[in-house]
């Protein structure tokens, strides 16, 4: 049986190994995962519920959709044609999330709003 720090590492490796990930998804069902975009009969392994993967953002569209996958059991490609079996979970909300808008927003109704711009936008 491996530790389970070698599969913390392992798990914490295989996320990072997707290209371009975008966050850590949450599977909402069962999954399997196939070892290549061509090859829906060979599943590689299977994401449960409630487990974590990264998900690449490159897809491969043949006759079905694939989406590359990364997750503590390895890697390979989820197969998605109706619904989307994830949720994506969210990272802590920062300071700065609401900060930056309204900041942004603020200099932009400045802006726009100038007298010297010509421009009148309510």
């Amino acid at each position: 049986m491996k530790s389970p720090r070698l599969l913390l590492l392992t798990a914490t490796l295989l996320l990072h190994g997707c290209s371009k990930p975008e966050g850590k998804w949450h599977a909402t069902q069962d999954v399997p995962v196939f070892r290549a975009a061509d090859e829906a009969d060979e599943v590689a392994f299977v994401v449960r519920k409630g487990e974590t993967c990264a998900l690449g953002r490159e897809q491969i569209v043949k006759a079905f959709m694939y989406r590359e996958a990364a997750c503590a059991q390895g890697k390979g490609w989820i197969l998605y044609e109706a619904g989307y079996p994830f949720t994506q979970e969210h990272p802590a909300a920062s300071p700065l999330n609401n900060f930056l808008p309204s900041t942004v927003s603020f200099f932009l109704s400045r802006l726009y709003n100038h007298p010297l711009s010509g421009k009148r936008h309510f």
